[in-house]
């Protein structure tokens, strides 16, 4: 089947249609709030520090939740669990825009804000178990990624600027309610796809006339380990180096090239613009080649383009550099997310999807903490090339974990129970 062919089918596919576009109008909103929220903060503190503390709260409820949130996505119906987060999420919307209004204290509003972070992790093992399981057959996972991941990075892009025009033209509460009534929409979307319960896995056989039928197998016999292992490796490393893009631009605009302030947000750009010609480009070629030398080809991209990013002689090659960095990242991320669905069972999706969330979380905190203090220690060349080694090092002992399933090509598979498209 050809690559336009098979986008066409995964249009037909109303309940993974519908799911797909909701969550973006939803991560648009997210976006949105993101930049609403750190307005406020900086409005009411004028404290670059507070900002700086509020990024780093943000990622706690991912490094504590996301585990047990897995668990929780493989044990009930995931259009529920991501019903219940979106649904808590909307709430502490209104409650900030209210908060807002009636000139509540910035602690209320972070108090609620931290809130609100604290339902996100429950959606992403959700979604990323959810999304597999309304396929047709495996030929739509690549395709389903690539389009989740293009969507995504696309919100980069549209949320901020959507918040830039509603905050001038309204304020940072009307931006609060916006994103509230997305997850009115996407609840609506919800409950309009099919029940999304984990498909358990066939029970092990009996080894005698005495043992239970019902006892339900090893998860080391169901799920590859080695391969989520090489997930969990690459997963670490390149998220060190991808997390601290956002950090790396402000240093770059401002004590660099001495651009000034706004000249963040030009580079900051190129981050979701990279993203969304990754996951464009890797939604391509995965139809057409293995995931191994898709994989090759996105950390060569990856790899390559932090060492120019180290010695960027202006904005200009700086841009194109985190672009392709953000390019090779969304790539990487579609191949580990297409193998993660081979290697595990829909059983399991949910909380090893916990699992692989918290270690990315993990990784990018880290860059964020640790990357501007060895560029200013070491020297940024140093650093970007040292990261860059290590992206190699870490895809070339992925690649050998992974082994035969790195061979395959979207589509090489066998149907999957997936519901009616209708």
């Amino acid at each position: 089947m050809g690559v336009m062919a098979t986008y066409r089918r995964l249009l037909g596919n109303g309940p993974l249609s519908r799911l797909l576009l909701g969550e973006f109008i939803s991560l648009v909103g997210d976006r949105m709030y993101l930049v609403a929220l750190l307005v406020l903060i900086y409005r009411e503190t004028h404290d670059a520090t507070v900002l700086a503390v509020v990024g780093a709260v943000r990622l706690v409820p991912y490094l504590l939740l996301s585990l047990p949130a897995g668990v929780v996505a493989d044990r009930f119906d995931r259009r529920y669990v991501l019903l219940i987060s979106d649904i808590g999420r909307g709430i502490c919307m209104l409650v900030l825009a209210a908060l807002v209004v009636t000139g509540g204290s910035i602690v209320a509003i972070g108090a609620t804000a931290f809130i609100a972070g604290s339902f996100t992790p429950f959606f992403h093992p959700a979604i990323r178990a959810l999304i597999p399981s309304l396929v047709r057959d495996d030929s739509e996972y690549g395709p389903a990624n690539s389009a989740w991941a293009t969507l995504d990075s696309a919100s980069m892009l549209v949320g901020p600027a959507l918040a830039g025009i509603v905050i001038g033209l309204a304020s940072v509460e009307v931006a609060f309610v916006l994103n509230a009534a997305t997850f009115g929409l996407i609840a609506v979307i919800l409950l309009s796809i099919p029940p999304a319960r984990a498909r358990r896995v066939a029970s092990a056989p009996r080894a005698s006339l005495d043992e239970p039928t019902t006892r339900s197998p090893r998860v080391r016999n169901v799920v590859n380990l080695p391969a989520v292992s090489g997930l969990l490796a690459q997963e670490a490393v390149t998220g060190i180096a991808f997390g601290a893009l956002d950090l790396l631009a402000v240093i770059l605009a401002i004590d660099v090239f001495r651009e000034g302030e706004a000249a963040t947000g030009y580079l900051t750009a190129a981050i979701g613009l990279g993203g969304v010609v990754g996951s464009v480009a890797a939604g391509v070629v995965i139809l057409r080649l293995r995931l191994r030398p898709v994989v090759m080809v996105a950390v060569g991209t990856f790899s390559a383009a932090l060492v120019v990013l180290g010695i960027a002689p202006s904005m200009t090659v700086a841009f194109i550099a985190i672009a392709l960095v953000a390019t090779g990242n969304l790539a990487m991320d579609i191949v580990r997310t297409t193998i993660f669905q081979y290697v595990v069972p829909d059983a399991y999706r949910g909380r090893f999807a916990g699992l692989v969330v918290t270690t990315g979380v993990g990784a990018e905190a880290l860059g964020v903490l640790l990357v501007p203090i060895a560029a200013v220690a070491f020297g940024l060349p140093f650093v970007m090339n040292l990261l860059a080694v290590g992206a190699l090092l870490a895809t070339a002992l992925a690649l050998v974990l992974w082994g035969s399933a790195a061979n395959r090509r979207s589509g090489d598979g066998v149907s999957i129970d997936a519901p009616s498209s209708a």
